[in-house]
C-alpha cells in the first residue's frame, strides 16, 4: 500500500470528525472539549454565539477536507496527473486560512483575556 492512501485517509477521517463535532456543538449548544480545551471553555463568555459563529465555517472546511481527501484518493488510485490535484488543494488551503480567521476574530469576540 502506497503511503499517500494514509494521508488521504487522514485528511478523510479529520473532515468527517470535524463534521460531527460540529453538528453536535450546533445540536448541544456547548463547546466541545476537542475544539479547545476545558480550561479555555471556562472562559468563553457566550458559547452559543461562539458556536453560530464559527458552525458555518467548521461545516465549510469539513466539506472542502473532504473533497481534498476524496480527489487525493481517486487521483493516486487512478495515477492521474498530479497537477491535476492543485485546485482542490487551492480551494482546500483558501478554506483552510477562512475558517482560521473566523476562528480567531470568535475567539477574541466571545472569550475574555483572549
Amino acid at each position: 500500500m502506497n503511503s499517500i492512501y494514509i494521508i488521504d485517509f487522514c485528511i478523510l477521517a479529520a473532515a468527517i470528525y470535524l463534521l460531527v463535532v460540529g453538528i453536535g456543538m450546533k445540536k448541544s449548544g456547548k463547546i466541545h472539549k476537542s475544539v479547545m480545551g476545558e480550561e479555555l471553555i471556562k472562559n468563553c463568555v457566550d458559547e452559543k454565539a461562539f458556536i453560530d459563529a464559527i458552525y458555518p465555517w467548521m461545516i465549510v472546511f469539513s466539506i472542502a477536507s473532504l473533497i481534498a481527501g476524496i480527489a487525493g484518493f481517486l487521483l493516486d488510485y487512478f495515477k492521474v496527473i498530479s497537477w491535476a490535484n492543485y485546485p482542490t488543494l487551492g480551494l482546500f488551503l483558501i478554506v483552510f486560512f477562512l475558517f482560521i480567521f473566523q476562528y480567531r476574530r470568535a475567539l477574541k469576540k466571545y472569550f475574555k483575556d483572549m
